[in-house]
């Protein structure tokens, strides 16, 4: 996590969607933990250094970065719109390694239920926010790359990877 505090329009989307996503029950689960504080710790925000971490993914962890196919803008009346890419990357389910459909199932299953429980909370009061931060209003959910799983020889250690756009208010 990073040490700096995000503030301003071009760094607080990231937190507010970090918070977001951590206070979903279905990530909690994921994560085996059961706070929202506790789950926020495996969400990388801005990005991702796969170099620096020996070429591993965040098993389990979300990465929220932007890149050249996401926007943020601001008006002159303040209002403030964008769009942030959410990569998802969750451990294989080990009731389901020997079929790989109930796999991709399983793992859409979660992903669908962290889009709904995420939308539900868009927009509402954040009671573990330290600064009075609401949760960040998400309007749109946009797959980028399909779910599937990866595994060696691309990665080290299998898991399921999924990319999505958001859209914020």
């Amino acid at each position: 996590m990073p040490t700096v505090t995000p503030t301003g329009p071009l760094s607080l989307p990231f937190a507010g969607a970090a918070d977001l996503l951590a206070a979903t029950p279905t990530f909690q689960a994921v994560c085996g933990v059961a706070s929202a504080s506790l789950a926020r710790q495996r969400i990388h925000i801005p990005n991702y250094d796969l170099d620096k971490n020996n070429n591993e993914w965040p098993v389990p962890g979300i990465i929220i970065a932007d890149d050249d196919s996401n926007y943020q803008s601001i008006n002159f009346n303040r209002d403030q719109s964008g769009s942030l890419t959410v990569t998802f990357c969750f451990p294989e389910n080990e009731l389901y390694v020997d079929d790989l459909q109930d796999q991709i199932i399983d793992f859409r299953n979660k992903l669908g239920a962290i889009q709904t429980e995420s939308l539900k909370k868009a927009n509402s009061p954040n009671p573990e926010s330290t600064q009075g931060h609401g949760f960040l209003h998400i309007t749109n959910w946009e797959k980028r790359f399909t779910p599937a799983l990866l595994g060696p020889p691309d990665v080290k250690v299998k898991f399921l990877h999924a990319v999505f756009s958001i859209e914020w208010v």
